[in-house]
């Protein structure tokens, strides 16, 4: 299973974001798919009675005193190379001109770790958010990654819980949840040569 770092991000984010529709906290984008449509929308979900979530994914992260409460946020934080891999495999790919390519597997794969972090100005706020995460990631859970035309990857990867941590000061409520994804191949196979097949003699 090979996916880009862009893919996983979108992938986590698309977890949080149909749980959050879902639940009804936020308007489907993808069916609301003009501002208008989906302006409407949102105040269609405050008129339920129901205060929307701001969701922030990777490379939207404010600083902590821009953000607003009623807030999730995911924050990409490290790439953990694993010594698991192919090592550099070789094999052979059939062509349709040559005979047969040479491909390499990556070298080694990586664990992603993230920050979802929520921020709530009370317990109710909280409890709420917390459940949107809960039933979004859990503490083991397989989840698509997501290609930049929002269709899905044929392939999954595992994301597991490592911790809660309380973050909360005064002024506001804020838990960050820990999580990791498992061993996961970040480049794709590469072409390193070409072997021509040989016609038969007769």
């Amino acid at each position: 299973m090979t996916f880009t770092l862009d893919q996983i991000d979108k992938g986590i984010y698309e977890a949080l974001r149909l749980v959050a529709v879902v639940a009804g906290y936020l308007p489907d984008i993808t069916v609301h798919t003009n501002k208008l449509a989906y302006d409407t929308a949102l105040q269609a979900i405050k008129t339920a009675g129901k205060q929307p979530i701001n969701l922030y994914g990777v490379g939207a992260w404010k600083a902590k005193e821009q953000l607003k409460f009623n807030t999730i946020v995911v924050e990409r934080t490290q790439r953990e190379l694993s010594t698991i891999g192919y090592n550099g495999t070789k094999y052979y790919e059939p062509n349709a001109t040559t005979g047969f390519d040479v491909m390499q597997r990556p070298i080694e794969t990586a664990s992603i770790k993230y920050n979802v972090s929520l921020v709530a100005r009370n317990s109710q706020e909280e409890k709420e958010l917390a459940t949107l995460i809960g039933k979004a990631l859990g503490t083991a859970k397989t989840h698509h990654g997501y290609n930049d035309n929002g269709t899905a990857t044929t392939d999954v990867f595992w994301v597991f819980r490592e911790q809660i941590v309380n973050l909360s000061d005064r002024d506001f409520i804020e838990y960050q949840f820990r999580y990791k994804t498992s061993e996961l191949f970040l480049e794709q196979d590469i072409k390193i040569d070409e072997v021509h097949q040989l016609n038969e003699i007769h």
